[in-house]
């Protein structure tokens, strides 16, 4: 039988002794760890802390900012030095400054600040005769109203209220003594209605037409739809029609048609003149 050495377990002793070596490194390391955490909670306490602080001194400057505007304004919308002084109201010719005042609802002595300038030009379109309007606030105790109003082409008889119409056919407001004006009256005869929307563009269209006739002067304007746009001329006992259809056509035939009777001086002998479709129909007076 062979005997053979084997060398002592220094593989085990080693490991055993790196295990130990390793745990004596480990129990080293334990209260460093421990100081660093606990480090750490601090740190976090410390962070926490801070934004808390934060927190309370933002809102504790921000509720005495809000305190502070309020003050302000309510000092600003009480004080004297912005109690308006001055009113400047222009382009109001059909109504008074006092009737302007009331409607807007402004008063001197009232404060400039506490005035919400929308709720005044809001009021103020209410009014009939106003078709825009324009409020400036000059501080700190002026305030400047622009007037637009509304143009009064017609009267219209509804009911028994005779009222003022624009050049679109809209009621504007009732004629009286403190706003006259002389108009030619407009009629919506059957049909009349399906015209009201050209109005306007007619209205432009015949004053700019040249004509040797005051067209100024129509004691009315009859819309129907049998026969257009018909005026009356009182001065010179005139009727003129200009149809519906294609009636920017019939307008500029019509125009040379007047300028040959004015030419020819038969211009009074006339009671009647119709242009439509494309032809200008006249009539006269019957001789006595």
């Amino acid at each position: 039988m062979a005997l053979v050495l084997t060398q002592p377990r220094r593989f085990a002793m080693n490991g055993y002794e790196r295990s130990g070596q390793e745990r004596t490194r480990k129990s080293r390391r334990r209260p460093d760890r421990q100081k660093s955490g606990a480090a750490e909670r601090n740190w976090d306490f410390f962070r926490a802390a801070r934004w808390l602080c934060g927190i309370i001194l933002s809102s504790t400057l921000l509720f005495g900012l809000i305190l502070g505007l309020l003050y302000a304004y309510r000092y600003a919308t009480t004080s004297d030095h912005f109690a308006i002084r001055s009113i400047t109201v222009t382009g109001a010719t059909h109504f008074d400054r006092d009737s302007v005042l009331r409607a807007a609802g402004l008063s001197e002595g009232m404060n400039s600040l506490a005035v919400n300038i929308t709720d005044v030009e809001l009021a103020l379109r209410k009014t009939p005769w106003v078709a825009n309007v324009a409020v400036k606030r000059q501080l700190p105790d002026s305030f400047a109203i622009e007037i637009e109003e509304r143009l009064p082409a017609f009267w219209v008889l509804k009911g028994d209220a005779l009222l003022y119409a624009d050049s679109k056919g809209n009621l504007i407001a009732p004629v009286g003594p403190e706003n006259f004006l002389s108009l030619p009256a407009l009629e919506l005869d059957q049909g009349g209605d399906v015209l009201l929307d050209k109005l306007e563009h007619f209205v432009m269209a015949l004053h700019n037409t040249s004509m040797p006739l005051e067209i100024g002067a129509a004691s009315w304007l009859k819309l129907s739809a049998a026969r257009g746009f018909e005026l009356f001329l009182e001065k010179y006992g005139l009727s003129i029609s200009i149809g519906a259809e294609a009636w920017e056509e019939n307008l500029q035939h019509l125009g040379m048609v007047l300028h040959d009777l004015a030419r020819r001086g038969e211009i009074k002998s006339v009671r009647e003149v119709w242009a439509t479709d494309g032809h200008v129909w006249v009539h006269y007076n019957k001789k006595k």
